[in-house]
Order: structure tokens, then C-alpha cells, then sequence
């Protein structure tokens, strides 16, 4: 694994090889907020959004030098439509949301990733500003190994 957060390119690629959005809309994202403020119209944004080590029995080994994580990767799906008060941004995002899950779901994204798993989220979608934002959480599971 050449970056801890590769996932991220690598759910970016599949969602345009899926054809989910525009290869120019499909982005990484510092934030949720961000994401927010700065929305496109049909885009979706990829977010690093937590790593949880695992600490159960099994989870790491070799006196922690290898260390199991799960990390969580937040997708924000945007679509606007000002004329009706946000009823067509949300159908609009609700088929762009559809196949984003359909591309990512037990999605494999590397032999150093997990399959992609959906997650329950900390909060719901947001409509502001004739936006309509549609969140989905993903797991994938990573390994790493110290060098002491």
C-alpha cells in the first residue's frame, strides 16, 4: 500500500468506471462541510472519515507490530434543482445515491483492502440551498506493519 488513504482513489475510479457521475464531479473531499458549501450539481464526494484499530483478540499480532483497522469512508451524493423547492434534487440525487451503492457495496477496491461495507451513519441528509445531499458510509478493512 503506497498511501494509507489510496481508498480513496481507488472508490473515486470505480464510481467513474461504474459511470455513477461525472468524471469531473466525482471529487475528494476534506469535509462533509466542505463538500456542503461547495456543492456541484450530480456530484459525489469521497471523505476520510475515521480509522478504528482493531483491538479484539486477533486484531493485531506480533506484539501489535501488525495492526488490523478499519477505516470509514463517508460519500456525500449533491444534486440541485431550485425550480421546486428541492423535490427533483432529491430524485435526482436518490438515482446517483442508488447506483453509488450499487458500484461500492462488497466492492473489493485492492488485495490490500476489504471489501466495502455500508455503515450506519451519525447523521442524516441534508437539503440546503436547493441542494439535496445524500451521505452512505463504507468500511474497508487495512493491515499494516510496523518496522520495529
Amino acid at each position: 500500500m503506497l498511501s494509507y488513504l489510496s481508498a480513496s482513489g481507488l472508490i473515486m475510479q470505480r464510481l467513474v468506471d461504474e459511470q455513477v457521475a461525472d468524471d469531473k464531479k466525482v471529487r475528494p473531499a476534506p469535509s462533509a462541510a466542505w463538500a456542503i458549501a461547495n456543492a456541484l450539481d450530480a456530484s459525489v464526494n469521497v471523505i476520510f472519515y475515521d480509522d478504528l484499530p482493531d483491538e479484539s483478540t486477533g486484531g493485531s499480532s506480533q506484539r501489535g507490530k501488525v495492526q488490523s483497522s478499519q477505516q470509514l469512508w463517508l460519500v456525500i451524493v449533491s444534486a440541485r434543482n431550485v425550480a421546486d423547492a428541492g423535490v427533483r434534487s432529491s430524485l435526482d440525487a436518490g438515482i446517483i445515491f442508488l447506483n453509488t451503492l450499487v458500484a461500492l457495496q462488497g466492492y473489493r477496491l485492492s488485495a490490500e483492502h476489504g471489501e466495502l461495507q455500508r455503515k450506519r451513519l451519525p447523521y442524516r441528509a441534508i437539503y440546503d440551498n436547493g441542494f439535496a445531499h445524500l451521505p452512505a458510509l463504507f468500511s474497508t478493512k487495512v493491515i499494516t506493519t510496523g518496522s520495529a
